[in-house]
């Protein structure tokens, strides 16, 4: 950068500049000096010195006066120049020119509180996943708890069931023994025992559907299906409960295949 060329940037001349301000474009320069001595002022001497930069004083002959800087960092520099005749006479006045280079916008301070904000924004958010995803897994796992609680619950209930099922059994089967007996010693009981017989055998078999049950909560239990008469089961369904009938003073008949239907009770 040529003393012509700083006279675009500065508004005041070289010689009574002390601070020059360069954007990030700017930080391939060039600084011209020179000495009051125009006799043999190739022979003049010169050395100088970027302060922040340069760890050394730099020498130059008088035919090339000039210092050259390439893709100086940002920041603030301070630039110092002497000079000597051909005498070797060095003048004590050392002139300075402060430099400062500013940094690329992505470089300023407001755009690393951008960063910082954009940064936080993303913790925040990210924080927030997480939270989010561990509170999901939290309500997962208490939702399987509840559901292991609930079938803990259900066992104990049909394990409870089933104990009493298997004591009911027990005394029906005593009680069926007692019928047994009874129609040895009584034989005259034995036109009324069949319906006592009957629905002691309907209470066996509701007491085993309910075993059957168990199994089918467990998946042990297949599904057998198979030909029956569906009127001898419901002649037989329906004389266990003639007792009853004739408790009430009613009577009640299944009639048979073809026959005309003409009162129910």
């Amino acid at each position: 950068m040529t003393d012509t060329e700083l006279q675009k940037i500065m508004d005041s001349s070289l010689e009574y500049t002390q601070h020059i301000t360069l954007s990030y474009k700017q930080n391939n320069f060039s600084i011209g000096f020179s000495v009051l001595n125009y006799i043999n002022p190739i022979l003049n001497k010169y050395e100088y010195k970027l302060e922040g930069y340069d760890n050394q004083w730099i020498s130059t002959e008088g035919y090339q006066p000039a210092a050259f800087y390439n893709n100086l960092p940002a920041g603030t520099y301070t630039f110092y120049v002497k000079g000597s005749n051909p005498n070797g006479l060095w003048s004590n006045n050392v002139r300075s020119v402060t430099i400062t280079i500013l940094p690329p916008p992505w470089l300023t301070w407001w755009a690393y509180c951008i960063y910082a904000i954009l940064l936080s924004l993303l913790v925040w958010y990210t924080y927030r996943i997480i939270r989010k995803r561990i509170h999901l897994q939290q309500m997962v796992e208490l939702a399987n708890i509840q559901r292991q609680k609930n079938e803990e619950i259900n066992h104990s209930k049909l394990q409870f069931f089933t104990n009493i099922t298997h004591e009911l059994l027990t005394p029906l089967s005593i009680i069926s023994a007692s019928i047994d007996e009874i129609k040895i010693h009584f034989p005259e009981t034995r036109n009324s025992l069949p319906e006592i017989e009957d629905n002691l055998l309907r209470l066996k078999r509701l007491i085993q559907q309910i075993l059957e049950f168990r199994k089918v909560e467990n998946g042990r239990q297949k599904l057998k299906v198979s030909y029956g008469n569906l009127t001898s089961f419901l002649q037989h369904s329906a004389q266990a409960f003639t007792p009853l009938v004739r408790k009430k003073k009613h009577t009640l008949r299944i009639p048979k295949y073809g026959d005309r239907i003409s009162r129910v009770f």
